[in-house]
C-alpha cells in the first residue's frame, strides 16, 4: 500500500537482496529489517527523491556489502531536525 508507514520485517529468516522497491512507498517513515540474512549490494531504484519521509532505518545484522546509496543519504531529510532559533540543521538526536 502506498500509505505504509511502519514495516517491521526485523528477526525473520529472510534470505534477499535489498528490496529496493521500498524506497518508491512516499509514506514510509519506519523501516526495520534488522537480524535477517538479506545480502549483497543496497541498490537504489530508479523513484524519483527515494525515502521521501523515513526517520528509522535499521539493517543491521545482514549481510549487506558497499555503501548506501548516496541518493538515499542525500533524501534523508526527514531524519534532519532543523531549528528556527539557530537557522541550522542537525539530524535528531
Amino acid at each position: 500500500s502506498k500509505n505504509l508507514e511502519v514495516l517491521d520485517l526485523g528477526n525473520n529468516k529472510f534470505t534477499d537482496t535489498f528490496p529496493n522497491w521500498l524506497d518508491t512507498l512516499p509514506e514510509l517513515k519506519v523501516l526495520i529489517l534488522r537480524n535477517n540474512s538479506l545480502y549483497g549490494v543496497i541498490k537504489s531504484s530508479r523513484a524519483k527523491g527515494p525515502f521521501p519521509k523515513l526517520q528509522i532505518v535499521d539493517i543491521s545484522s545482514n549481510n549487506f556489502s558497499g555503501k548506501l546509496p548516496r541518493r538515499y543519504i542525500e533524501n534523508f531529510k526527514a531524519m534532519i531536525h532543523y531549528s528556527d532559533d539557530d537557522k541550522s540543521s542537525k539530524y535528531v538526536e
